[in-house]
């Protein structure tokens, strides 16, 4: 009895009348529906920051990151503050690397403690070749290094006592452009295939400088 006479109550009610109850009806789902909005947008914010994160880690980690360069052992072909692109796909692949390639190479994979950061220098001399520094020459395999990315007039001394290396399996010789001012495998040796991070493919910074590192 009680629901017949609500419902003829309400049907009989003047339309105005009604309408207050729809607006509160409407407000209360508005309310609700604008919270679960900004619920759904912060959590689709937090989504994506995570994806760009674990993608920015693959890809610093095997693809490629960006470097500043520090130092002057690779003058002039690297100046102080120059941005370059490490490509990893080589290591990630457990591919070879050329002579001449200008590489990063993990300090902490050297074995020598006076390396405590990551250094870049070129590769000179390959797994199996045996490298000799005689005369301010470089020799490999008993014949003189063609250097034409080094200034005219560039000696190269004998710093350490590496002068005659057999390079065995994945290991490389690496020397710095500026050689009277560079620490390399003159002073700490060969460098294992493992310690190589990457190669330098790109020059970003500065902008007149801008292309492939050779």
């Amino acid at each position: 009895m009680t629901d017949e006479k609500f419902l003829k109550e309400e049907m009989t009610e003047p339309i105005p009348a009604a309408e207050p109850a729809l607006d509160r009806v409407e407000s209360t789902g508005g309310s609700q529906g604008n919270s679960n909005g900004k619920l759904k947008n912060v959590l689709e914010w937090v989504k994506f920051v995570c994806i760009t994160l674990v993608l920015y880690y693959f890809l610093s980690q095997f693809v490629f990151q960006v470097n500043i360069v520090q130092g002057r052992s690779m003058f002039p072909t690297l100046k102080p503050q120059d941005r370059v692109v490490v490509n990893k796909l080589r290591t990630t692949f457990s591919r070879p690397y050329d002579r001449g390639d200008i590489v990063t190479i993990n300090a902490a994979k050297l074995d020598n403690p006076d390396i405590d950061k990551d250094i870049v220098k070129r590769i000179v001399a390959l797994p199996g070749e045996t490298v000799e520094i005689k005369d301010g020459q470089v020799f490999v395999n008993d014949k003189k290094l063609p250097e034409k990315y080094l200034p005219s007039g560039v000696v190269t001394e004998l710093i350490g006592s590496y002068s005659r290396v057999l390079l065995g399996k994945d290991s490389y010789f690496v020397l710095g452009d500026n050689r009277s001012h560079s620490t390399d495998s003159r002073v700490f040796g060969v460098v294992p295939a493992k310690a190589i991070m990457g190669y330098l493919a790109f020059r970003i910074f500065p902008f007149y400088s801008l292309g492939r590192v050779k």
